[in-house]
This record gives C-alpha cells, structure tokens and sequence, in this order.
C-alpha cells in the first residue's frame, strides 16, 4: 500500500477576483489555483492570508456576484470537467475571527452523453446578479436563477452556434423577462463571428433570429483560436450604465464594435413580436457580413493571456511573455495601447484600489504590482521593445485625435513597479533532488517558469531567517549582547569574542551598523582575554530567611579563561567599570588552572576548570561574587548550563553538565550545599563529545504537572549531532533520546522564541529550529552555513532577534515560521530552464535552457547548455545550440574515473510532423583548470527527438521517437578525442517513446499511445527482448522504477499508477490514484532524514506542471487495512464542496469510472488529527461493528504524526 502526500501545494494561479464580504465589510481577494481558493485580505502593508479552502475538483473561474446590499456579496466557483459543479460561497468568521469561505449552495452542470465545449468553460453573472449562465457542453447553455441569494430554477437552453469562444452580458434591454448575450462564436467553416441573442429568463428561451443589438458580424481570421489562445469579450459601459460597445480581445489584436441602441420598431418586435414572413426579412437584414468596427488596434507582442478591467473605458492586458499594457477607449476616439512595462505572464489580472494591481501567474511567481503616472525608472528607454512592423506614435502626440485604426503609443521607462513577489513553481519542467549540505536534508531544485520569466528554485522544508542587518569581522567565535540594565528592553551593545581577545561595538539600529569601542575607553571589560560567557546580572539582597530579594542592576559579568569579573555599565556612556573579580591566579586550590566552560543566569555563575573542577557563585550586594559550591568529576568537563527551565525566575536548582571521555551529559542539583552537585540522572554515552547542553521547557507551563510542561535536555555535540531526550521531572529520569545531525561541525543551542513560541536553535553545518508542535518536538531546518554561535539580542522594539556569528560575519535577523516550505528562486529571464542534472563530482548542475531571440512569442528558439556552481548558481561555462534545435534530455555518468555528461537534442521543424532530426552529445566534466568545464568529446546525429537517457557500465539507452537505441561508450587512448560513441541496437516499439526508466536490467518504456512495457537489456552486449507489458490504452506521460520490480507512473488523464512484474508477460496493476495533476517529474528519495517517516518509507517525490510537490510513501503492512479503513470510515463522515466525496474526488475517469486502490490519500487521512472528539469518535466506531477500528485514538495519532513527519 502507497500512501500520496503533499509536501508543496500547486502554486499556479488560474484565477482571482476582489471581493467585498460581510459581516465586517472589508475588501478581499480571493486567488483561484487549481485545487484550492486562498482568501487575502487588504491591508496597508499589502497582501495578508486569512484562510484557504481545499477544492476537490480543478478551479476554472471565480465571479463575485454582487445583491443590491453589496455587503452580501457572495462568490460563484465553477469546477471543471468530467463532472462540473457551480458552487456558491460566503465569507463567515470563524470562532478564531479568522475570514473563511464557506459553501451556501452549489448545483451539478453534469450532464450524461453531452459533447463537452471545446474551447470554452465559463460562467457569467449579470449586472444585477438575478441570472447566471455556464457554459459547459457544446451547443447548450445552462441557465440558473438567483433566488434570495440561493441558486433557483435552472434549465438546459439550446444555441445553434457550434463553437463558442466566449459569451457576455449586454446591458441594454427595458424588458425585465429578457436579458441579451453578446456571443463570439466560429462556425461550421471555422471562421469567427460576432453576434447577439436574447433571453427570455421566464420561458428559458433563447431567441432563434440575432438580436437587434449586436448583428451578426464576421470577424477577421486572426481571431480564430487556431491561431492561438481564444479571444474573449469585454463589454463598454456609457454614461447612463447600458451597454454602449464590445470589445473583442484577440491573441493579436483588438476590435471594438458599436451595441446599437434599439428603434421603436425593434423594441415593439421585441415586445410583441412579428409573423413569420416579417422576420424572415429581418432575419436576412441582420445575417453575417464582416461590418466595419468602430476602432482596431494591433497587439504588437505575444499572445493574449489575461486582461481586466480598471474602469468603463480602460483596461489592463497582458500576453505570454510578461507584457503589460494600459488599452484606453475615450468616444468618439478610437483605441489606444500604451505600454507600461514587464510583469510575469499574466493568466490573471485583479485591479484592487489606488493604482496597485494583482497579476496572477500560471507559468511564473504571481505578483502585486503599483502603476505610475510617470515612469518611475529608466526614463530613457523603451517601455517595451516594439516590432520595427508596428507604427508608434510618440506620447507627445496623443492629444491629437485617434483615427478608427487606433494607435500603439511610443512610450519611454518603466510604469510598473513590483511590491511583493509571490512564489510559483509552475510549470516544473524537470527537477532533481541533492543534499547541498551534506546533512541528510536534501532540497528539491526546479526548472521553472516561461515566457521570459525562467528561474531555478530551491525547494525546501524549514524555518525562514529575515535578515535585518549584518557586519563583518575577524576570526569571531562567539557573540553576547548586553543592555544598560537587566530589566532594560533593548540590547544596545555586543561583546565579540575571538580565540585570543574580547571586543565591544554599540549596535546602531538606524544605520543598521555596529561601531567599534576602542579597549581605552571600554573600562573595565576584559579585553585581552576571549570571553567564555558574559550576561546582565540582577542585584541579589538577602530577604526573608532562606530568600532573597533580586531587582534590577547595571551590573554584567565576563567569564574568561583566567576568572570571572564584574562590571558595571553606565547607561548614558554606554562604558563599563571594574566592581569586582575572581582571578584563578589568586586563589590557592585554583593555582595554574584555566576555565573551560562557564554559564551565568540573572544571580548565578558556574563554571569549569581544567582537571574536572566545577564551582558555582553567587552575585551578592554590592556586586561581589562568593563561592557557594565546589566539585571535582573524574572526567574533564566539556560544556555546562545554569541557565533556569523557568525562564521567568532569576535563579536555577540544577545544572547540566557535559563530559569529555564518557561523552555523558548530566543533571545536577545546587539546591544543597552539603552535597555539592548532587546528581540527579545522568545521559547514556552519545556518539560524540557534548559541546553545548540546555535544559529547556519547550511547553507554555513553568509547574511541573501542569499539562503543558514538557522539559527537554538538548545536547549539540561535537560531530554535528543534536541529541533531544525528554525529561521527566517527577521520575528524575531521561525518556529515549531522539538523534538529527547538522553536518560534521560542533553545535551550539541557545534558547530563543519564534512566534511566541519557546524554541531551541541549533547552529553546526546548518541550523535547525527545534519546537514543540502536535503532541511531539519538531525541528525546521534553516538555510544558513558556517554559523559557530547564536545569541537572542533585543532590539529597540523589544521584540527577539537572533544574533548569529561566523568567523566573518555578525548577522541580525528574525526567524519566521518555523514549519513551512522555504523557496530560493534563481531567475533566468529569457533563458528558460527546461532540463537539469546534478554533478556531484564537479558541485555544478548542468541545466539545458530554451533562449527565445526577438519581440513576438512566435519567433525562432533553441537550446543553451550551462554549468551552474551549486551554492552560488554562478554560471561558468556556456554552449549554444544550432538554431531551433532544443535540449530534451541530459544524462551523468562516471566512466574510468572521469565523469561525462550526455545531452540529446531535438530539432523544431513546424513542418514536420514528427520530429525527424536531433543530436547525442557526449561531453567530458573538466575539474583540472580550478572551474568546472565541458569538453565536448562526441555529437552523433539521431533521427528524432531524444526522449530519455538511462546508462550503466559506459552503455546508454536512447528512446528516440518510437525507438530504443543502445550506444556503448568506448575510451580511446590514442586521438583527438578521448571518447568513441558507437551504435550497437535500435529496437523499434511503434509508438513514440515519451518516457524511459531503467531498474537493474530491465528498461521500463512508455508510449503515450498505448501503456506501458518492460524490456531485458543485456548492458554488455547490448541486447534487447521484451519481457511483458500491460495491454491497456493507458497513456503513460512519466515513470519510474518502484523497488526491484515495481514501476510508478502518470498519465495524461492525470492518474497516478502502479505495477508489479510478476514473472509473467502481462504487468500486473496493483494501483490507480485520482490525482488530477499532470505529473512532470518523479525522483526517487526523501526530503525527509533517514528514520523520520516510522510507519512510512518515503521513496519517491513527483512535481507536477502546477507547482504541486507530492511525496509517495510505503506503509508498513501491519497497518495499512487499518488506514484503508479509516480512510473510509472518514469518507462517509468529510465531505468536500458541491458535495463531493473522497472516493468519488479520487476515482479515475477513463472509459469507465474505477475507484482508486492500492494508494491512500495521505492529506485527507491527517485531517483526522484536527478534528472535534465527537466526529472522531465516530470515525473510529464507523457505522457498523465491520467498519469499527480496532486501533485506538492515540494510536491512529501516533501514526498520523508519523505522516507529518515526511513533510
């Protein structure tokens, strides 16, 4: 049994639209991807996320509808196909406050036997939100009214016209029973039309003859949809809010044609109607002849994808390759295009308020973008770089009036400026999965985007660090901040230690700099030593008998390897003053020891001493320091705690200890002084020497037994290891210890808070953030490197900032969300990656970009090999392809110790029906020269397109269109070349081979005709010989090896699929999955750490071309019927919008409807985890005593948390 989960969520974007909702009448946008609606609301900052809403089905559009009270605003979703829904929705607060949308009713557009409409799914809403109309199936309408803001009577309405490309109201007609639609159609010759209808919304009727608004009109063949994307319509207001003109939106161009306004004689026809003779002859006046528009205008750039509305007679569009332009209507004039600069290519627009625009994308990173009334940078270029085919006319020109022709204005600089980023990952072209760190944590790397908006993103699970400042130094090895008080809010200085001295800068938060301190006027801080520990002290005066009193002090005590000091700051001066010491040299029993570890809290200072020696002190009135207990361990002490599980009080009643030799860590008492550190328990050996240790609470509770207490001992040892044990503090007993690595350097912990959260942070190699979270510690790792210590400073708003130090480097920053996905985007521009392979031999990634040269989308393209350092992703080397040829497929092997990298080629030809040229190129990986480089040391020419590339022993499998082709790799000593490529099989299959996968000696191919095949491979002698197949018409799109003798695969219909070889000629089906996402990649291993999954073993990850990052995962046999049964159990209890099931939402559609099997939905299951007692109790007791689970509550928790863990 596989279990599907999701690691990232599609992040394409194919809708959105502002809204106002009650019941606090605020503004929202509500953004439309494919699975699921996201609800922002507008804030003065931007964007803020209040809530999202998980759709079972594909998002097509959204429409607000908005009643005559605009408070009650409510939101129309339409669901795609095989089974499309209308669902309306409403905004409620939840018992949190929090804005969610909610369903209040929905309606299937399903019908059994209907052709589905080619080119169009959509549903409009008129100006008074009483009638609606979705269009679904060809030549029918389905017509739904409003009824006290509840879907009504609805009824099927057929229309002649075959194809229709898009439908919009006309706000024209008195007649309350009748509304007009303005219809963009092509008919049965496939040349477009323009046209109007009425609607009579009594009878469900719509007229047979063309309305008197809109005669029918034969439009230009460019917008035909053969010539790419549809053209849409874009009705123009007048003054008095009817319908004055329409505006057709081509891919490359703009017509605006007159509504006419009707006659007496059309409104009496209209009212009353006419015989039959009388229409016919009115019939004949309105057929179809091309009329001439009011204005055209040409779009000069790519094709249209987006556009919306700014106000009655201005409109913002957008084409495929990121181009944003204002197209302005002013009466009697004609159209006018004023460019306004680059976005992402728009699937998208939502006009918002005040200038500032959402751009929703589908192919690159959405964007919230402000427009200027003046260019705002590069006032001396181009807005867009225009065709040298296109007249412009200069923006000083444009008070003269425009012709029908319409203009294309010549504008200079920027108008638009980008305010907040959001990430995308779609389309995933390709992607591999590398540990860039070397601890286990490995990062998804993406080739992302189109249109000129390509990129490379990292794609990982952690914590996001948002950096506020940084300074650089030397050789600096630790870093305390200190404040004028201990009760002060705001650290104003830092203490920066090296391995042989102690510096002091004031922290200047204006200037975002530090400024260093000469050791003159420091006073009486220890500079000539490093500093072990230093911290702001309370004053401690004797109270009641067996307590003192503690308040607030300037007082600060430095440890260093020679003693332990205390100064006392001025606040005004920001210096120190010498108020006391106690220096090893002078005390007798201390004579020629060193301190080798010391840790101070508000009143209490212990430290080590070489030899074993532990000694705690106390700071009495008036800032003098006295010994209060004294031990010597066998072992030498390597690193110790003071600091209190209860950070609310000054002082602690035990100590953690860490030991060379027995790499034990232990927890002392200091509450008697009769007997010194008093052991309580004490750690089995760890892996390594302890080098940082903390007892932390990482519950809201300071009480032991109050329900969220939950102290930890968390040990960072020498070898990169974090060691987090439980401590039970009624028991005085350590539970288990839970192990993670952060690479090979030493760990230092400190406590800091995250959200209100009580966190742990882990610096070695990496970083990580440990926290509590679910019944369980959590951890997130963190991208920083070569960090050595960290420190919580505050800053002047009081809020916890980390202080992280490097060798070279102080770093101010905040940590952010402790469990989320963090994305690094690298963008590309024009270069758009389509194909990446990681070289750990050489650090680089080779990336394989299309590079497309000129104005319009439909210019000439071809291919660019890179080499990319992997941390930096600087870029090294560079070879350009021959033109039109594209690279499709890369490959790495190591061959006699050398490493090479295959490339196969493709070349576009848009004549040929299938490919029929195409390249192998074989380079050799150059480490020699310092920067990696290639060499190429082979191109031998293919007939085709090559698909896939898989090797092993020096010999590559090719699929090249419909055929498998075996080339051996043979080192030459003598030559030019070191490398000799031979052909030693071609084996033809018939079908075009999409997708190829090798598992040992067997090839594993796939022909998106038919389904899919295993092949024996002889790799020495390159031989050949089927070996079974499955034989449905499965279409596979992309595979993978499962195990050694499974294959995990999609196909086009968006299905995820399994098999097992079984020894016979015919692969056996053990599973289907609805997933209704076109899977792009599938790479075997784990985000996660080795061990972390229990019950799960997470072996592949797959990328789809909607961003969606999904995780698939082996359950453990002893407790997959359980989940399959809670699985159901929950499916009879949870439903989705519009109705829908699990089962139904994961069925697959093929010729026949199949429930999914052999596959669990890993998302739904985890739902279990947040939901009232009441539903889950019904869940595990189910609706019969064969559907009642025999696992408990908790242990379904445990399970389920195990899930959690993988993602």
């Amino acid at each position: 049994m596989k279990v599907v989960s999701t690691f990232h969520h599609s992040s394409a974007v194919t809708c959105s639209a502002k809204c106002k909702f009650a019941p606090n009448n605020r503004e929202y946008l509500v953004v439309g991807k494919p699975n699921r609606l996201e609800l922002y609301s507008l804030q003065p900052k931007g964007l803020h996320l209040e809530s999202t809403l998980d759709v079972w089905s594909h998002v097509i559009t959204i429409r607000p509808v908005v009643f005559s009270n605009p408070t009650e605003t409510k939101l129309l979703l339409l669901t795609d196909h095989p089974f499309p829904k209308l669902i309306l929705l409403s905004c409620i607060l939840s018992k949190e406050g929090v804005p969610t949308l909610q369903e209040d009713d929905w309606r299937s557009l399903h019908e059994v036997g209907a052709q589905v409409s080619e080119e169009l799914t959509d549903v409009i809403v008129n100006d008074d939100s009483s009638v609606v109309v979705s269009i679904c199936y060809a030549r029918r309408l389905r017509v739904i009214l409003l009824d006290d803001h509840k879907f009504g009577e609805s009824h099927d309405v057929p229309i002649t016209e075959p194809r229709l490309l898009s439908v919009a109201f006309i706000n024209g007609s008195k007649n309350v029973d009748t509304v007009t639609l303005a219809i963009l159609y092509t008919n049965h010759e496939n040349r477009p039309h323009l046209a109007s209808k009425d609607l009579n919304i009594t009878t469900s009727e719509l007229s047979p003859s063309p309305s008197v608004y809109i005669p029918t009109t034969l439009l230009p063949s460019t917008m035909s949809p053969d010539f790419g994307i549809p053209p849409s319509l874009a009705p123009l207001e007048s003054s008095t809010g009817k319908t004055s003109g329409v505006l057709i939106i081509g891919n490359s161009q703009m017509l605006l044609f007159d509504v006419r306004k009707p006659s007496k004689k059309d409104m009496k026809r209209s009212a009353d109607g006419m015989d039959e003779g009388e229409d016919d002859l009115e019939a004949k006046q309105r057929t179809a002849k091309r009329r001439k528009s009011r204005s055209v205008v040409d779009w000069p750039w790519g094709e249209i994808s987006a556009w919306c509305r700014v106000d009655k007679h201005k409109f913002l569009v957008g084409d495929v390759m990121g181009r944003l332009a204002m197209l302005v209507y002013s009466p009697p004039s004609g159209l006018t295009l004023l460019p306004l600069g680059e976005t992402s290519p728009a699937s998208t627009f939502t006009y918002l308020t005040s200038q500032v625009v959402y751009v929703g994308s589908y192919l690159a990173d959405s964007l919230l973008i402000t427009l200027h009334h003046t260019p705002w940078r590069n006032s001396d270029r181009p807005t867009l770089e225009t065709p040298l085919d296109v007249v412009v006319v200069p923006i000083d020109q444009l008070t003269r009036p425009v012709t029908q022709e319409g203009v294309v204005v010549d504008a200079k600089g920027d108008y638009v400026e980008v305010l907040e980023e959001y990430p995308n990952l779609a389309p995933v072209e390709d992607a591999v999965l590398v540990d860039l760190t070397g601890s286990g944590q490995s990062q998804v790397v993406t080739c992302s985007g189109e249109g000129y908006s390509g990129s490379i993103k990292l794609v990982g699970h952690g914590a996001s660090l948002r950096e506020a400042m940084s300074a650089h130094v030397t050789d600096a090895i630790s870093v305390f901040p200190i404040r004028p008080t201990y009760c002060g809010k705001t650290d104003t200085h830092i203490v920066v230690s090296t391995p042989r001295e102690t510096h002091l800068f004031r922290v200047d938060e204006d200037e975002g700099r530090l400024w260093y301190m000469d050791p003159i006027t420091v006073g009486g801080l220890i500079t000539n030593q490093p500093t072990l520990a230093l911290s702001n002290v309370m004053k401690r005066s004797p109270g009641k008998p067996g307590a003192s009193a503690y308040g607030d002090s300037s007082f600060v005590v430095q440890a260093t390897p020679v003693g332990v000091s205390v100064q006392e700051m001025d606040p005004e001066l920001g210096t120190m003053s010498f108020n006391g010491s106690i220096i090893l040299e002078e005390n007798p029993q201390w004579k020629g020891k060193r301190i080798v570890a010391a840790s101070i809290n508000a009143s209490q200072v212990v430290i080590a001493l070489d030899g074993g020696v532990i000694t705690s002190l106390t700071l009495c009135d008036p800032g003098r320091l006295e010994i209060r207990q004294q031990k010597t361990f066998d072992d030498e002490i390597s690193c110790l705690s003071c600091l209190p599980v209860d950070p609310s009080k000054p002082f602690t009643l035990q100590v953690v200890v860490g030991f060379w030799g027995s790499n034990r860590v232990q927890i002392l008492s200091v509450t008697d002084n009769s007997n010194p550190f008093k052991l309580i328990c004490s750690s089995e050996p760890y892996s390594s020497v302890p080098r940082s240790v903390l007892l932390h609470n990482f519950g809201t509770s300071n009480e032991r037994g109050q329900p969220d207490y939950r102290p930890h001992l968390m040990a960072g040892l020498a070898d990169g290891t974090v060691v987090s044990q439980a401590y039970d503090s009624s028991e005085y007993q350590l539970r288990p210890p839970n192990i993670s690595t952060l690479g090979g350097a030493a760990v230092h912990l400190t406590s800091y808070e995250v959200d209100g959260r009580r966190c742990v942070f882990a610096c070695g190699k990496i970083g990580e953030v440990y926290y509590w979270n679910n019944t369980r510690l959590q951890r997130s790792p963190i991208s920083l490197k070569d960090a050595t210590w960290a420190s919580t400073f505050r800053t002047r708003r009081g809020t916890p900032c980390l202080l992280l130090c490097s060798p070279t480097q102080l770093t101010f920053g905040r940590i952010t969300h402790t469990n989320q996905v963090s994305i690094r985007s690298i963008p590309t521009g024009r270069d758009v990656p389509k194909t990446i392979v990681h070289i750990e031999t050489a650090q680089v990634f080779a990336v394989g970009y299309v590079r497309r040269h000129g104005i319009r989308s439909t210019e000439q393209s071809f291919g660019v090999l890179r080499l990319l350092d992997q941390n930096s992703f600087e870029s090294f080397f560079e070879m350009t392809c021959d033109p039109a040829e594209h690279i499709n497929a890369m490959h790495a092997l190591t061959l006699s110790n050398a490493t090479y990298l295959c490339v196969g080629t493709v070349v576009m030809d848009p004549h040929d029906l299938e490919p029929t040229k195409g390249r192998l190129m074989v380079f050799k990986v150059n480490t020699d020269e310092g920067r990696p480089s290639l060499h190429r040391v082979s191109s031998t020419p293919v007939r085709g397109c090559v698909y896939a590339i898989v090797s092993k022993k020096g010999t590559l499998a090719l699929a090249v269109n419909s055929a498998v082709k075996i080339f051996r790799l043979v080192e030459v000593k003598e030559g030019d070349s070191p490398l000799h490529v031979e052909l030693v099989t071609e084996w033809d299959y018939s079908y075009v081979l999409q997708c190829m996968a090798a598992s040992g000696d067997t090839l594993i191919i796939g022909d998106v005709v038919r389904s899919v095949a295993l092949l024996d491979i002889d790799w020495n002698e390159g031989k050949l010989e089927r070996k079974a197949r499955d034989h449905q018409d499965l279409g596979p799109y992309r595979l993978a090896a499962s195990g050694d003798k499974g294959i995990i695969g999609s196909n086009l219909c968006r299905t995820l699929f399994s098999f097992q070889y079984n020894g016979s000629t015919t692969l056996e089906e053990d599973g289907v999955f609805g997933l209704h996402q076109l899977v792009s990649k599938f790479i075997p291993g784990s985000l996660s750490r080795e061990g972390e999954g229990g019950t799960l073993l997470p072996t592949h990850l797959f990328c789809t071309n909607s961003g969606h990052i999904g995780i698939i995962s082996e359950l453990d046999p002893s407790v997959s019927l359980d989940l399959t049964l809670l699985q159901s159990n929950m499916n009879d209890q949870l439903m989705g919008l519009g109705g829908t099931t699990l089962n139904s939402y994961r069925s697959v559609i093929g010729r026949k409807k199949r429930p999914a099997a052999g596959f669990l939905d890993g998302d739904f299951l985890e739902r279990f985890l947040t939901l009232d007692p009441g539903t889950r109790e019904k869940i595990v007791q189910g609706a019969n005593p064969a559907e009642h689970l025999k696992l408990s509550e908790r242990s379904i928790d445990q399970i389920l948390e195990d899930f959690q863990r993988i993602h």
